[in-house]
């Protein structure tokens, strides 16, 4: 599989994904800066489980948006809830130093203000994209 449809995948598996679990103490979970820039991307580590997959697409789908699924707890922690405080306007995947990001845009509801939130998603991305392999 190319990597433009490995993208286009991950995208879309990123717009489908939906928050599964809210940690308590987001701020032990991430590593990394606080998302504001690229350079301060929050580090996503991989937490999915391809091993019981077998390659099947839809498992490989749903364990890849258990890492992604992260972004979301990072911004209900940071933001609070999507729909009610936030809304969702864009996703983009970089490339930067040849590490992945996703960059968020969001809306702040009560302020209107438009941020970009900045995700290193190299570790769940590329383990992502090994199950394709052949």
């Amino acid at each position: 599989m190319s990597i433009k449809k490995l993208i286009a995948l991950s995208c879309v598996f990123h717009l489908l994904a939906i928050p599964l679990t809210y940690s308590d103490n987001i701020s032990n979970k991430f590593q990394g800066g606080d998302g504001s820039a690229i350079e301060k991307g929050i580090i996503i580590p991989d937490i999915s489980d391809y091993k019981k997959c077998s390659k099947d697409p839809e498992c490989v789908k749903q364990e890849y948006s258990k890492s992604i699924d992260q972004e979301y707890e990072y911004l209900k922690e940071v933001y609070g809830i999507k729909r009610q405080d936030w809304e969702f306007k864009n996703q983009s995947l970089l490339e930067n130093n040849g590490k992945l990001y996703d960059e968020l845009t969001i809306l702040i509801i009560k302020s209107n203000e438009l941020k970009k939130i900045y995700f290193d998603i190299t570790e769940p991305f590329g383990n992502f994209a090994k199950q394709f392999e052949k």
